[in-house]
């Protein structure tokens, strides 16, 4: 759209062309009378030169006998005496010859030039009996000879009539309504008289003839003619003075009566918006003035830019009515005017928008200015950025609780289910309030999705950091019932999912901090039994973890939900035993309990027979049971399944007891204390690497558990960027900035990530390698001793 400029009116000098009398135009003004020199001097038209000259030297003698203001005589005398200076100039207005005619024309004529002395309408008015003169001037009005002298004296009284009651108005501002239309009869008795006057031709022959008889060479034939055609533009000057004079004073009343008098007045004689344009000229100027004063002040200081505005705004509206005044509405000049006002406040109101982020003085502002904006993409753009703003202010309480929340939540993700339940409590008066505060629908839906996506990322930080998924259903579901996108809801609705299995797979389950003991030795130790309440999803089922004595389990601990990973386990979590598992706990104990009581009662029995046990034939090796795989890392490498060795009994060469022993030869039993010796060598490096792997298994849980901290902080910035972009005011430099600061942590944080997964890695491949070694020395171990037990059982007899 092309940018609107203010009309230029030119000045008078500019405009001037040989068909206009400048003079005439510089006269009519409201004070046109107040300044007429023969009123002011007191001298009748007719006055010659000498009279004039004469009336100086009196006016100089008088001042000099300190009498200056008592000369002051002569028709509608002025109320306060002219001092001697303003009489001294008035003279000098009257050497010049246009000046005087002009003057003349807008005074009293006797019937015939020179004869002012026996003229009886003007002694009338001389004495102050203004109706008489009136009167005599009525009866003559219709005299073909000289009636148009008569109708020009009865037109200048009525004119200065209407105007001395006009000016004491404008200064009072104290009219009845009688008097009201008293003036108005004073004025349009005087437009009856100008308007016929204005076309009568012997009316102009004699003003024509008293310029020839003034004889001045500096006066020449075609003033009267200017005179004639400029004479219904300066009529209408005056009125439109006073009109503007009356708006600017806020009477649009009064000055539509003048701006009407001018359309009624002079038709087809005069030039109305040409009039306007003119009389408009200062008020133009000002306003480019205070346009320009609004641009400086916005270039040396932003801040202070809205008072600017303000400032504008006011000066433009006053100025616009002038403009609506004489041309209506849908003039032109007016609405390219006041679009270039609009589009200079709404650029000046971003200016400031940028420097301070002020939303409430802005939407303020931009209300203001919208009125002045015309051409139909101007409203379009001013209405868009108030939508914008208002939707920011409107949203801002509910933008604060979601920030504060997220503030919170990266904090401590375990307050997630408590800012989620937060958010709700807060917001669910304000959404109510967004319908009635004239807030866009789009923007209404904008803040909805606004707290959903808050209590997806509450829902979502809590889940991952307490694995208590059950509450985050419910906060999702209410996430799910605010989203009004379809990108939000695609994304509430897909973790919705995930928290429902994890529910699902977790919602009984206790959470555990590393994975229960497996092993065994010699069939005594820990192992799992059973398999229900598979899930196809994961592969994961619930197994009862019992303690086991030769492989028959024992009692019941606990129960685990676990998936198989071939060589191990991946715990989930621990859940409670069932009312079989309790029964069967209970039994054990009974059992275990009354065997003691039976074994006690036995040994106390004196009949009973002794036994001796034969000693067994071999010492059994002991053999290693692998332990589950340690729980599986998320962003890292999955290690290897872990094993927790076990301890060894170091098998002895020869045994006694009552009743039976081994015995070998010397040269063996040398051999066999060998290899007990390298037995305990091997035993004792066993122990030494399932010291450095429990030591590399915490330094990995203790990265594991970085990695998931830094995880969690990732996700909630990730949701934050998303949110953020998604609602980012590209216009705003500010938004832009506080997003890129987003986007910066954001990046920082996922190379915390990778560097602290690289390192995770790192300990996971330690803690594999060191397993290996256990492992394998575990092999080494018990190989020595079945070649230590086939040496025994070969050679004992």
């Amino acid at each position: 759209m092309a940018r609107a400029t203010i009309p230029i009116i030119a000045s008078q000098a500019t405009k001037r062309s040989d068909g206009e009398c400048q003079a005439l135009l510089a006269v009519a003004t409201p004070e046109m009378f107040r300044g007429n020199a023969f009123r002011i001097t007191g001298l009748p038209v007719d006055a010659t030169p000498r009279e004039i000259t004469k009336h100086a030297d009196k006016i100089k003698m008088m001042e000099e006998l300190g009498q200056g203001k008592s000369v002051h005589t002569g028709a509608f005398a002025l109320t306060t005496p002219p001092t001697v200076d303003q009489i001294r100039e008035a003279i000098q207005r009257l050497k010049d010859p246009e000046q005087r005619i002009i003057d003349e024309f807008f005074w009293f004529w006797p019937r015939q030039f020179g004869q002012s002395a026996s003229d009886s309408a003007i002694k009338a008015l001389e004495g102050g009996d203004a109706d008489t003169a009136f009167d005599i001037w009525t009866a003559l009005e219709t005299s073909p000879s000289d009636g148009h002298v008569a109708m020009h004296n009865i037109a200048v009284l009525r004119h200065l009539m209407a105007l001395e009651w006009e000016n004491h108005y404008t200064k009072t501002g104290k009219f009845t309504s009688e008097k009201k239309t008293e003036i108005e009869k004073l004025w349009r008795g005087a437009f009856k008289r100008w308007n016929l006057l204005a076309v009568d031709d012997l009316f102009w022959e004699s003003v024509t003839a008293r310029i020839k008889q003034l004889d001045d060479p500096r006066l020449t034939s075609g003033f009267t003619r200017r005179m004639r055609a400029t004479l219904p533009h300066a009529l209408d000057k005056i009125n439109a003075e006073l009109a503007v004079r009356y708006a600017e004073s806020g009477r649009m009343d009064m000055a539509r009566v003048h701006v009407q008098f001018m359309r009624e007045t002079n038709q087809g004689l005069d030039n109305i918006e040409k009039t306007a344009e003119l009389v408009l000229t200062p008020a133009s100027t000002r306003l480019k003035q205070q346009i320009q004063r609004a641009k400086e002040r916005d270039a040396n200081s932003p801040n202070g830019t809205v008072d600017a505005v303000r400032e504008l705004l006011d000066h433009a509206r006053r100025t616009l009515s002038l403009f609506e005044l004489f041309f209506g509405k849908e003039s032109e000049a007016r609405n390219d005017l006041s679009d270039e006002v609009a589009t200079l406040c709404n650029r000046l109101q971003l200016d400031y928008h940028k420097a301070t982020s002020d939303d409430q003085t802005c939407l303020a502002t931009l209300r203001a200015i919208l009125p002045f904006a015309v051409s139909p993409d101007l409203r379009q753009l001013i209405e868009r950025n108030i939508s914008v703003t208002l939707a920011k202010v409107a949203l801002a309480p509910i933008r604060a609780i979601c920030e504060e929340a997220a503030t919170a939540v990266e904090a401590n993700p375990a307050s997630g289910e408590k800012e989620a339940h937060r958010i709700l409590c807060a917001t669910s008066p304000l959404l109510p309030q967004l319908s009635s505060s004239g807030l866009s629908q789009e923007s209404i839906n904008r803040a909805k999705d606004e707290i959903a996506i808050a209590l997806l990322n509450c829902a979502v930080a809590f889940g991952n950091k307490t694995d208590n998924w059950k509450p985050c259903v419910s906060i999702l579901e209410e996430s799910l019932q605010l989203a009004v996108d379809s990108d939000v809801k695609e994304r509430v609705t897909r973790n919705l999912d995930t928290v429902r299995k994890n529910n699902t797979l977790y919602g009984d389950l206790l959470p555990i901090s590393s994975a229960p003991s497996l092993s065994t030795t010699n069939g005594v130790g820990f192992a799992l039994y059973g398999c229900t309440d598979q899930e196809p999803t994961s592969g994961s089922h619930l197994s009862t973890y019992y303690f086991v004595f030769f492989w028959i389990p024992v009692f019941p601990i606990c129960r685990y939900r676990v998936a198989s990973t071939g060589n191990g386990y991946r715990f989930f979590g621990k859940a409670p035993l069932r009312t079989f598992d309790k029964w069967h706990l209970v039994i054990s104990i009974g059992l275990i309990i009354w065997l003691v009581i039976a074994i006690s009662s036995a040994s106390n029995n004196p009949n009973r027979d002794s036994y001796t046990p034969s000693p067994s034939v071999s010492v059994p090796a002991p053999r290693l049971t692998d332990a589950p795989t340690p729980p599986t890392p998320r962003n890292y490498t999955i290690p290897s399944t872990s094993t927790a060795p076990q301890s060894f009994t170091a098998p002895s060469s020869s045994g006694t007891s009552d009743r039976g022993t081994y015995r070998v030869p010397s040269y063996i039993s040398e051999e066999l204390e060998r290899d007990s010796l390298a037995i305990e060598s091997e035993k004792a490096k066993a122990v030494g690497l399932e010291h450095r792997l429990d030591n590399a298994k915490r330094t990995l849980d203790a990265e594991q558990a970085k990695a998931e901290e830094f995880e969690n902080q990732v996700t909630q910035l990730n949701a934050q960027v998303d949110s953020a972009r998604r609602y980012l005011d590209r216009s705003s430099q500010v938004d832009v900035d506080d997003f890129n600061r987003k986007v910066n942590r954001y990046n920082a944080a996922l190379a915390t990530v990778r560097a602290q997964n690289e390192k995770t890695n790192r300990a996971v491949d330690s803690y594999n390698s060191i397993l290996e070694e256990v492992r394998a020395q575990n092999r080494a171990v018990n190989q020595l001793v079945d070649d230590y037990n086939t040496k025994l059982r070969r050679n004992g007899r």
